[in-house]
């Protein structure tokens, strides 16, 4: 007999198995609109992931390209001049 943890709706259909992967928010960091990078062991424990949120919504501004290599999450950008601050938050699953 299996065993482990599920989770269902009202409807009974399955939502939440302990088998499926889950993801995990590690931080949140400002970009104060420069380049820059931070060290995070925690990226090393799983698929990285990342979004940027921007502080503003300006059409002629420009946002990071953020990258990651084994613990290190890194963000620069393109065009000096048309920079658009903001956060990334970042995690793994």
């Amino acid at each position: 007999m299996p065993a482990g943890l599920e989770c269902y709706d009202a409807q009974g259909r399955l939502m939440f198995s302990a088998t499926d992967r889950l993801a995990r928010v590690l931080g949140v960091v400002n970009t104060n609109a420069a380049d820059g990078s931070l060290t995070d062991a925690g990226l090393t424990t799983g698929a990285a992931y990342f979004a940027f949120f921007p502080s503003s919504m300006t059409a002629d501004r420009y946002w990071p390209t953020v990258t990651v290599s084994g613990s290190t999450l890194s963000w620069s950008y393109a065009m000096p001049s048309y920079r658009v601050g903001g956060v990334i938050l970042y995690g793994i699953y």
